[in-house]
């Protein structure tokens, strides 16, 4: 399945947040936002990588 992901920051925020759709619904995971951009990359490869084994 695709991953519909993408990173939000909010001027005067102190957290990004990493917007996924999983099974259909919306998942906001709240990180720094050096670390969000760290979780999204990951989030990417691993995506990549199941769809190079299938």
């Amino acid at each position: 399945m695709p991953c519909d992901l993408h990173i939000d920051h909010l001027p005067g925020d102190d957290f990004g947040r990493v917007s996924l759709l999983m099974d259909g619904r919306r998942v906001l995971l709240n990180f720094v936002p050096e670390e969000a951009q760290e979780i999204a990359d990951l989030l990417r490869r691993r995506e990549a990588e199941q769809q190079d084994t299938t």
